[in-house]
């Protein structure tokens, strides 16, 4: 009897201490294997807008180009990303407020220290620089008098200017007390205007340009060379607070190493054999911050 209450009792013990022993080999194997997931970021919203060469739809329905690619480095990092179609006029309005985290802008010099424009960080150089130029549709039975040079579009008298409002500032433009000057949210309806003559010039840069050649079997003649658009990456700090200037840091430090290690190519695999290429930044020239918030 004593025999058997003794061996019962170091069962029960002995069982009661392997199930403890197997509790607590449980709990620290899953610690350990939760530590060692990647931990996902939150998913962004980001804002894009279309501009044919730039930013655009493919044909299953997916968000491509500038901002998609470049937000490939991010996405290395764990982020995700929502894209939300905005009108590139309201990208720095839905930045302050807060409604989208991120936004690739076309952006003049002046626009940047706008007092305006708030609780944004963004890069203190460009991602790109390209230029904006006047182009003309090319044919031979136009009579139309071009002047030889112009500083300003207000010096085309007598010609009608289409513009996009994506890249209309006054300080290249000199649009104030100006009726030459026709504006357009969308660059098919201002080629359309050029092709049926409802103005003499349309504003475009050449990617854009290419893009409608080729789309339109057309030819533009370049007539001027009117300014050069910066091309940044913006995040809102109203949603993202301290780590808007983080992400945008991070991005920019990404990029550098690419650019270093010459593989920007292969970031924006489908520019490879453009133009736009040859458009990019520097970014080994830059030793600094690369971002800067801003606040007024």
């Amino acid at each position: 009897m004593f025999i058997r209450v003794y061996f019962s009792r170091l069962y029960f013990r002995n069982r009661s201490s392997y199930w403890h022993r197997f509790a607590a080999i449980f709990v620290i194997t899953l610690v350990i294997s939760i530590g060692s997931q990647p931990v996902m970021a939150a998913q962004l919203t980001a804002g894009v807008f279309h501009l044919d060469a730039f930013t655009y739809t493919d044909a299953n329905g997916r968000e491509q180009g500038l901002l998609v690619d470049s937000l490939a480095l991010l996405k290395d990092q764990g982020y995700s990303f929502h894209y939300r179609q905005i009108p590139h006029g309201r990208l720095f309005y839905e930045l302050m407020q807060g409604s989208i985290d991120l936004a690739l802008v076309l952006v003049m010099p002046d626009d940047l220290e706008l007092p305006a424009v708030d609780s944004i960080a963004i890069t203190q150089y460009p991602l790109l620089q390209v230029p904006l130029n006047l182009y003309a549709l090319s044919d031979p039975l136009q009579e139309v008098n071009y002047p030889d040079e112009i500083s300003t579009i207000s010096d085309l008298v007598g010609l009608k200017v289409g513009i996009f409002r994506a890249s209309a500032s006054e300080t290249y433009t000199v649009l104030k007390h100006n009726d030459n000057v026709v504006f357009f949210n969308r660059y098919k309806s201002a080629i359309k205007s050029l092709l049926s003559g409802r103005i003499d010039l349309l504003t475009i840069d050449p990617l854009s340009a290419a893009y409608w050649e080729k789309m339109l079997s057309v030819q533009l003649d370049k007539k001027y060379y009117l300014a050069s658009i910066s091309v940044h990456v913006a995040f809102s700090v109203t949603s993202l607070g301290d780590d808007a200037l983080g992400l945008c840091e991070s991005l920019w430090r990404s990029l550098i190493e690419k650019a270093n290690d010459d593989q920007l190519d292969g970031i924006y695999l489908q520019y490879r054999d453009t133009p736009l290429m040859a458009m990019f930044n520097d970014f080994s020239s830059r030793q600094d911050h690369y971002c800067h918030t801003m606040k007024h």
